[in-house]
């Protein structure tokens, strides 16, 4: 049988006492670890419920992506077909042999 932790007189008196002492002496700092108590518990349950719910989140995701994408597609302009003549295209003539091998200009020193 698993035994627990069951504070005593002798934990529970000297840290009340800490406590005490520490906000006689500074409550800015009772304050401030009472918020990040505070966040830390508030993160901690937003971390339950997203690991409790993320079928359905993931499925509210899916569902929300789809909308914006089908808006985005239904403002978009709608593309028309380029007006293509019926004749064959020409190619292009072959670029001449002897510009490609022509020397560069000297150079002047």
């Amino acid at each position: 049988m698993p035994t627990f932790f069951h504070p005593g007189p002798s934990v529970i008196a000297p840290a009340c006492a800490c406590l005490i002492f520490v906000a006689s002496r500074q409550p800015s700092l009772v304050v401030a670890t009472l918020l990040q108590v505070t966040t830390c518990a508030c993160l901690l349950g937003l971390l339950f419920l997203l690991i409790v719910w993320r079928s359905e989140i993931r499925r509210i995701v899916a569902a929300a992506c789809q909308v914006f994408a089908a808006l985005l597609l239904a403002l978009l302009p709608p593309v028309e077909p380029a007006a293509t003549p019926h004749s064959v295209p020409s190619l292009p003539a072959a670029p001449l042999r002897a510009m490609l091998f022509q020397r560069p200009p000297p150079l002047c020193a």
